[in-house]
């Protein structure tokens, strides 16, 4: 979960979460509470090798929080486990959009794309490479070198 407040570290009170994510965006954020059971486990990645310290960093945190989430919600806990997410930094926010086909039944919720994953345009835009089309999101700043990854294993 995302609450308003850790969305953008200026202007917090301001920050539109519906202009900021959509329902399948990847995103990348900081774990700022964990709440409930955890236990270990890796979940396993289809992403191809990396060759740049910074991206394996990435990945690799990537992958400990997803095993960290993955094992909150499989734990056997009476209570509900909630991850609290902040995007508050210039790095984090929408990494890869989710691009929808214009009939899909989904594009009065996500907006119509050419299906393709959107692609950063601006820190404050994404656009869909085959269409054009321009859709907001709190866009994080990440190499180039992890979206070209993204991209390539993207199975769209």
């Amino acid at each position: 979960m995302i609450r308003r407040e850790d969305i953008r570290s200026t202007q917090r009170d301001r920050a539109e979460p519906s202009l900021s994510f959509r329902p399948g965006d990847l995103i990348r954020a900081r774990v700022i509470n964990l709440i409930g059971h955890v236990a270990g486990g890796h979940p396993s990645t289809s992403l191809p090798g990396i060759a740049s310290p910074d991206v394996e960093a990435i990945i690799g945190s990537a992958r400990a929080v997803a095993a960290a989430v993955t094992s909150a919600i499989d734990s056997s806990s009476a209570s509900s486990p909630t991850c609290l997410l902040s995007t508050a930094e210039p790095e984090l926010g929408v990494v890869l959009g989710i691009g929808r086909p214009p009939l899909s039944g989904t594009s009065s919720i996500f907006g119509s794309t050419g299906g393709l994953p959107l692609v950063p345009s601006s820190w404050t835009e994404m656009v869909c490479p085959r269409s054009m089309a321009k859709f907001p999101r709190k866009v994080a700043k990440v190499p180039n070198e992890l979206i070209d990854i993204l991209l390539s294993s993207s199975s769209y």
